[in-house]
């Protein structure tokens, strides 16, 4: 709505300083429709000078009796009376109380504008929603407790990392005898893993068991020691992920092909 009425008033305001300006019978009847205006504005600059003239009577009024008290020095040649000039007078007093019209087309002017102002801030005020109160629970994503405490066993890890030895990844898995086969399969993977490491093709951290495979397979003797990588790959694939308990079978497969793979590299040695 107001990128609609705004175009309309400015080429009304346009229209009416431009027919103000060029049309001397419009100015007259914004006047006239302004008289009330302008008759109260006369009635204050009456009594602004009835109260300026009753000030100048209160102040003058001591010095004129003093100096009415003693006699002048030389005494003047009398003025003649003002009786003849009363009717000049009063046609003086009568425009000295009527507002010249300069000054009544500036106010009409000044009406005009302060209109206009008022009703651009009334189209263009945007009444704010009042959001309806809705009762709800907080809670911050953000808990300082657990903060804290993750920063304090940063810092300690990061403090005793060199006096300290690496946690042991299969510690939750050796108390219990059902996975005693699968801890015996990833202790030889781990062992591979060491050896590869030592040969200069350690596993990188993202890199899985399968793509693994060829390069340790190929830092090793690729004949013989091909087939026991794999089988170590396998085992080790399948007890790391699988979720189930290895077996014996699968445990004793994994010793073999460890041993043969140890055998080998010592040979070559």
């Amino acid at each position: 709505m107001a990128t609609f009425v705004a175009p309309i008033l400015t080429i009304l305001a346009i229209a009416i300083v431009g027919a103000g300006i060029f049309s001397r019978q419009f100015l007259d009847t914004v006047l006239w429709m302004l008289s009330p205006l302008l008759f109260i504005l006369n009635l204050v600059f009456q009594a602004i000078i009835l109260i300026m003239a009753a000030l100048a009577y209160i102040i003058l009024t001591p010095i004129v009796w003093l100096i009415g008290t003693r006699d002048p020095i030389s005494r003047t040649v009398a003025t003649p009376g003002l009786t003849d000039q009363r009717g000049e007078l009063d046609q003086l007093g009568g425009r000295a109380f009527q507002v010249p019209d300069p000054i009544r087309y500036l106010v009409a002017a000044l009406v005009l504008l302060a209109l206009f102002t008022l009703l651009t801030k009334f189209v263009f005020r945007r009444r704010r929603r009042e959001r309806v109160a809705v009762e709800e629970e907080r809670e911050s994503i953000l808990d300082w407790d657990d903060l804290l405490g993750s920063l304090g066993a940063r810092l300690r890890s990061l403090f005793r990392r060199d006096s300290e030895e690496p946690a042991d990844p299969l510690a939750h898995l050796r108390g219990d005898p059902r996975w005693q086969y699968t801890v015996a399969i990833r202790e030889a993977w781990r062992r591979l893993e060491h050896r590869g490491a030592a040969l200069g093709r350690g596993r990188r951290p993202a890199e899985t068991a399968d793509e693994y495979r060829p390069g340790i397979s190929a830092r090793l003797d690729p004949g013989p020691t091909s087939d026991a990588v794999t089988t170590m790959t396998d085992r080790y694939r399948d007890a790391r992920y699988s979720g189930e308990p290895a077996s014996k079978e699968d445990a004793d497969q994994a010793e073999r092909a460890w041993r043969t793979i140890d055998q080998l590299n010592q040979r070559h040695q």
